[in-house]
């Protein structure tokens, strides 16, 4: 390719192609070439039908050299080769399909279907939400939410019922309430059980090579009974469900049962922990163990509540146990007042899976089983509860929270310090912009939630005369991940209005909104009011090593690969490594933006029979064609069927740019 030189003799008509020389080398003239005023040598060919000057005319595609006409052909053959290939792909990717219809029908409009004064309120104060947003995530807010919870976490460690470590932290958090100026601050006092843990251990004591034993890892299950000093040592007897225990009823008796399945969901396979020992001692077994509820394990056992069943089963109340997998078998149907109450425990995913490997092979397996746990009658706890009092209506409110109590393992950093954290947060920041709701915003810290919500029943009971008052409840209890949306409880016009407050979060990607059956367990008590709830997030995680991780050692720590909340929950990893202060921070945003704008509408949100999907809500399901995500996002039916805290969406994402075929799930959001 020769530069291309312009030289204009006529006032920029008339241009001739040159080329100097940039070396010391030289180019003779011949028949084809003529020097002009030592300036350079033009190139012309024979069949080039210049005028005697030679001169070469830009308009005229006859008068241009044949090898500046070949290049031409070449560059612009190759830009259609190209050309054709984008089409071909975007033809596949329905990209030309969408342009076209864009063209064609015009870029469509959502529409809203809310009444004029509800649109007309929200959009009033849309410049708001663009303060509250760049205050959480870029302004004076920053980073503050983690720290609070990391000051919390690092000084009392975990909160458990009972215990006077979550009654000094409670004393704590009152008194940052009081600091922030919040109005109201004041303590719910409830009477809860008090159950302590106590030492535990787990041993496999054959058929191990040599009469070595192995130290198995479990957590007893909160609330069960414990064992006699000496402990149990009994063989054991592994089935995937009530099912097969059905089926190998007779070899129960003595043994020490464990119930090992597939994780699918919390809600669906709770049911294995909270009556799993129940159905084991009606047949006659001393002890019982699940495989954790985890959707991955590092040899982590997860604890939670048991609950001793004393009531009658029968063929038609079988399903109230709520558990996976095929009907209740008939052995395990009759009256359970008079079942002995056993010890219950959960074991390592991997250590289940080694006892399952062992029986396959037809090894009998010997455990010695030995727990303190105890019951110690009853413990005073409180709900911490904080108030924005309304400038215009402030008898009505919206009420947010999450609960402050944790389990006996971790410091319960993700289950659910950080989240009532963020709703301090939220509190603060709508504080500190002086903006001041027409309605009142209520902050309640519930204590007890891990033992049977009893903080939320008690701000029920406490609080039954005003339920006709309250507009939405925002309760925050499945840990703070990366949020892109957020799951909507009501009907189809409290629907619709978070969706159009929803819009204001587009430009932090967080406008998803789902219709969804999921409650917070803290407010799982109002549900038969039909208030409307917000609350279950549609978050991911960190799934990729970030690049700052690999700088002074930082991969080691579990943000770099952050997991789900499944990986933490009720477990000692639950610490304040599992949460991204960046996250809080967009948390914090997001819950503020949903707060300030319910708290703003002309009236409370409307109740009414609750408008359940099983796709994900409005455009989420395309959310990965549509819109800048960092992963792929695909809905799936997989709704718990009616269980508490049981979700209404699955949504799985997978990493950008990997083959569709090839896909694989790394990571399960939402609950």
């Amino acid at each position: 390719a020769f530069p291309l030189l312009q030289r204009s003799t006529h006032v920029g008509l008339l241009f001739r192609m040159s080329y100097t020389p940039q070396r010391e080398d030289t180019v003779e003239p011949n028949e084809n070439t003529r020097v002009q005023d030592g300036e350079g040598i033009s190139f012309f060919d024979d069949d080039d039908d210049f005028d005697g000057r030679k001169r070469f005319r830009f308009w005229a595609w006859s008068t241009w050299p044949k090898r500046v006409r070949m290049s031409v052909y070449f560059l612009v053959s190759l830009l259609v080769i190209i050309l054709v290939c984008i089409g071909i792909v975007g033809t596949t990717r329905g990209e030309v399909r969408k342009a076209w219809d864009t063209v064609t029908k015009g870029s469509p409009q959502p529409v809203f279907l809310i009444p004029e004064a509800v649109r007309d309120s929200i959009d009033e104060i849309r410049s708001d939400f663009d303060r509250i947003i760049d205050h959480a995530i870029d302004g004076a807010g920053k980073g503050t939410a983690w720290q609070r919870a990391a000051d919390i976490c690092d000084q009392f460690g975990h909160r458990h019922v009972g215990e006077q470590g979550l009654e000094d932290a409670i004393d704590e958090m009152a008194s940052i309430l009081t600091e922030d100026s919040f109005e109201n601050v004041r303590f719910e006092p409830l009477q809860v059980p008090k159950w302590t843990r106590g030492e535990e251990s787990l041993h496999l004591v054959e058929p191990l090579a040599g009469g070595k034993e192995r130290r198995l890892s479990m957590l007893g299950m909160g609330m069960s009974t414990g064992t006699a000093p000496e402990g149990i040592e009994a063989e054991v007897l592994v089935v995937k469900d009530v099912g097969e225990l059905g089926q190998k009823a007779d070899l129960a008796k003595g043994r020490i049962v464990i119930f090992h399945f597939d994780f699918t969901a919390y809600g669906s396979d709770r049911p294995y922990r909270t009556h799993g020992p129940s159905f084991a001692a009606k047949l006659g077994a001393v002890a019982a163990g699940i495989s954790s509820l985890a959707s991955f394990s590092l040899v982590s056992p997860h604890t939670g509540s048991l609950s001793y069943r004393s009531n009658t089963l029968t063929r038609e109340n079988a399903a109230s146990w709520g558990g996976p997998g095929p009907e209740l078998p008939d052995v395990l149907l009759g009256n359970y007042s008079n079942v002995p109450h056993i010890p219950g425990f959960a074991l390592a995913t991997e250590h289940a899976n080694l006892l399952e490997r062992m029986q396959r092979k037809g090894m009998t397996m010997r455990l010695r089983l030995a727990m303190e746990a105890r019951h110690e009658g009853t413990a005073e706890t409180r709900n911490v509860v904080a108030e924005i009092v309304g400038s215009e209506k402030p008898e009505e409110f919206i009420l947010i929270g999450g609960h402050f109590d944790s389990w006996d393992v971790g410091c319960g950093a993700q289950d659910d310090l950080a989240a009532s954290i963020v709703q301090t947060k939220v509190m603060g920041t709508i504080q500190q912009l002086n903006l001041r709701p027409r309605r009142s915003i209520r902050l309640v810290m519930f204590s007890a939630e891990e033992i049977g919500s009893l903080g939320g029943w008690r701000h029920l009971q406490e609080h039954a005369e005003e339920m006709d008052k309250l507009s939405a409840i925002f309760d925050l209890d499945s840990g703070i991940f990366h949020w892109i949306g957020m799951g909507v409880t009501g009907d189809e016009q409290t629907h619709e209005t978070m969706r159009y407050i929803a819009t204001s979060l587009k430009r932090i990607g967080a406008d998803n909104v789902r219709a969804d059956r999921w409650r917070a367990t803290s407010n799982f008590y109002m549900a038969p009011k039909e208030i409307p709830a917000i609350g279950s997030p549609i978050q991911m995680a960190i799934n990729a090593i970030r690049p700052e991780y690999w700088e002074k050692g930082k991969a080691r720590q579990p943000t770099a690969f952050q997991g789900n909340y499944w990986f933490y929950h009720h477990t000692h990893a639950d610490l304040m490594e599992t949460v991204d202060s960046a996250q809080m921070d967009r948390a914090v945003a997001i819950a503020a933006v949903y707060t300030y704008a319910i708290a703003m509408l002309p009236d409370l949100l409307t109740r009414g029979p609750w408008e359940l999907s099983t796709t994900g809500g409005e455009g989420l399901c395309d959310a990965a064609e549509t819109r800048e995500l960092p992963v792929f996002v695909t809905c799936s039916d997989s709704n718990d069927g009616g269980s508490l805290g049981a979700t209404g969406t699955t949504l799985t994402a997978w990493a950008r740019g990997s083959e569709p075929a090839k896909r694989e799930s790394i990571v399960e959001l939402g609950h």
